[in-house]
């Protein structure tokens, strides 16, 4: 009688072949999972710094529409130059230009990253704390200057915000003192960002 057909009526043969392919099946699972992990923590740097550029290129086509505008409208009534709180939406563009090219070009030391999961004797266990090393250290060059992208973004918003003013009949202190606010309000947006992103890759790292 073949071996494979002793093998189907022995019932311990089965559940050996039952475990081996349960155990192929489920390494086939992990590398997969692995394989999609590692790809995304590759790709933290390359998004950010993506997120970077298209902030800066939105501020400079914002910045070249907003002159071309501010020109071509007060150009036609001569009567009425540009009012100075012109200058609050460019101020604002001016530091979404800065603080993308910051987060891209500013050099910023780095820090050890390691996970803080047991490395055991088990394969898995150490499989598992090298790629949590891996994932945490490149968050950790993505986030390396998170506070100039967020600034960035923040300042954009500010300087979308405040596009209309040299259009509108504002004058006085008050455009200047709701410029303050904004810048304000964009150094504690900046702040809590930060805080919490911290906080978060510190929970990941001793999770």
């Amino acid at each position: 009688m073949p071996t494979d057909k002793r093998a189907a009526g022995d019932p311990a043969a089965l559940a050996w072949q039952r475990e081996t392919q349960a155990l192929a099946n489920d390494a086939a699972l992990y590398q997969a999972e692995h394989d999609a992990r590692l790809k995304v923590a590759q790709g933290a740097i390359g998004r950010s710094q993506t997120g970077a550029e298209a902030v800066r290129n939105t501020a400079a086509a914002l910045g070249t529409l907003y002159t071309g505008v501010l020109g071509v409208a007060f150009a036609v009534d001569k009567d009425h130059p540009i009012p100075a709180r012109g200058v609050i939406p460019a101020f604002f563009l001016g530091l979404a230009l800065v603080f993308a090219t910051a987060y891209v070009a500013f050099l910023w030391p780095g820090k050890e990253t390691r996970s803080e999961k047991s490395r055991d004797a088990t394969l898995r266990a150490q499989q598992e704390a090298r790629l949590d090393t891996f994932t945490l250290w490149t968050g950790e060059i993505a986030r390396r200057r998170a506070w100039a992208l967020h600034t960035a973004v923040f300042s954009l918003g500010a300087a979308v915000a405040t596009l209309p003013l040299p259009f509108v009949d504002w004058d006085g202190a008050g455009p200047w003192i709701a410029a303050g606010v904004l810048a304000l309000a964009i150094a504690l947006a900046t702040g809590i960002t930060g805080y919490l992103m911290q906080k978060s890759a510190t929970a990941a790292a001793r999770s």
